[in-house]
């Protein structure tokens, strides 16, 4: 298991030399990699939080447990872009 915590930080701020951070913690290192992989990643880093909070308004305030996950998915033919 991983955890990842990392705040929003605006593209258009500059910190100099000093990069921001995201937080990692758990016990595998080869999944804590993938996960570091992921963040760097990811450009729309805002759309994170109100995905969690889907999440979690899913499994605990409806009932779902911890057995469910989101899944964006593309239809087999579709280009980017298209409707």
């Amino acid at each position: 298991m991983v955890t990842s915590w990392g705040s929003v930080v605006s593209a258009e701020l500059s910190y100099g030399d000093v990069v921001p951070q995201v937080f990692l913690a758990g016990n595998d290192t080869e999944s804590k990699n993938q996960v570091a992989a992921l963040v760097r990643e990811i450009e729309c880093a805002r759309y994170l939080e109100p995905l969690a909070e889907l999440i979690i308004q899913l499994a605990y305030v409806q009932g779902q447990g911890t057995v469910i996950t989101p899944v964006i998915l593309t239809a087999s033919g579709a280009t980017s872009g298209s409707h």
